[in-house]
């Protein structure tokens, strides 16, 4: 896994873009069947040096302990649900907003149809 090169310099933007793809990596590396508990400890090092509420924070390192139980288990289908729990929470604010703001307009568009009057 590629790393950021100074954690001290980099924004929160930075680390949570790296997290995020970090875990994406993982996702694809459990369904070709390879062992990933090393990358799991990269991933909880780039969790750590993240600054998030702690409550975000509880259940994102909730969300990995449980990956790698899973993983020591050999239960990869419970493991990939887990880390792809993860990635809906680090997702990067620009694709969470997006995707939040697409849902909101179907549902708009939903209530507006539902409410027009038929003559």
């Amino acid at each position: 896994m590629r790393a950021i090169q100074n954690l001290s310099t980099a924004t929160p933007d930075t680390i949570r873009r790296e997290l995020f793809q970090s875990v994406q990596h993982l996702l694809r590396l459990i369904r070709r069947g390879h062992d990933v508990l090393g990358e799991l400890q990269e991933v909880r090092d780039l969790l750590e040096s993240l600054p998030l509420a702690s409550g975000e924070y509880s259940t994102a390192t909730n969300r990995l302990r449980n990956t790698h139980r899973y993983l020591v288990s050999e239960e990869r289908g419970a493991a990939r649900y887990e880390l792809q729990m993860l990635t809906g929470m680090l997702r990067p604010d620009n694709t969470k907003n997006a995707t939040n703001s697409g849902r909101r307009m179907r549902r708009v568009a939903r209530n507006c149809v539902a409410r027009t009057p038929t003559e």
